[in-house]
C-alpha cells in the first residue's frame, strides 16, 4: 500500500515538515501533523501551521538516489535510448491527467524540451533507459525553470 503523506513549509520558521495534512475550518489554518519520536512526548502528534501554497503530496515514488518525490518537485531525467532521443529533460511534478485518458495520477509538466512519449511520471520512473533525479522544488528553486 502506498504511503499517504504531505510536506509543507512551516509559517513560523520556514522549515519543511512532513506528515498528515488538514485544514482547520475553525480558524482557517492549514496544518501538517507530525508524530514525535520523543519518548517524553508520549507519542502524541503535533500540528504545525503551514503555508498553504507550499503543500505537496508524496507521489509514492523515489528518484534514482532514493529521495521521495513530492508534488511541486523539479526533476531531471537523463534519457538514453538511442542517439536521436538522448538527452536531458526537466519537469515539474503535478497531480493531473497525464495522458488525456480517464485515469488520474502524477504528471510531469516538462520545461523547454518536450518528449514525444508519455507525461505520466510512472512511465519515466520505470523506464530502464531513464535516470530520474529530484533537483529542487518550485518553492525554493524557481530559478531552475527559467526556460518555462
Amino acid at each position: 500500500m502506498r504511503e499517504i503523506k504531505f510536506r509543507a513549509k512551516r509559517k513560523d520558521d520556514g522549515v519543511w515538515v512532513f506528515g498528515c495534512y488538514t485544514f482547520s475550518l475553525k480558524d482557517d489554518r492549514h496544518l501538517i501533523w507530525i508524530q514525535s519520536d520523543d519518548i517524553s512526548a508520549n507519542w502524541h502528534t503535533f500540528p504545525f501551521t503551514v503555508d498553504s501554497k507550499s503543500v505537496g503530496q508524496y507521489t509514492g515514488l523515489k528518484d534514482k538516489n532514493g529521495k521521495e518525490i513530492y508534488e511541486g518537485d523539479i526533476v531531471a531525467f537523463d534519457y538514453k535510448l538511442d542517439e536521436s532521443k538522448n538527452g536531458k529533460y526537466l519537469g515539474v511534478i503535478e497531480f493531473g491527467n497525464p495522458n488525456g485518458q480517464a485515469t488520474w495520477g502524477w504528471a510531469i509538466k516538462f520545461v523547454e524540451r518536450q518528449p514525444t512519449t508519455s507525461k505520466d511520471i510512472l512511465y519515466w520512473i520505470e523506464d530502464i533507459y531513464t535516470k530520474c533525479e529530484v533537483i529542487g522544488n518550485i518553492h525554493e528553486n524557481a530559478e531552475l525553470l527559467k526556460g518555462e
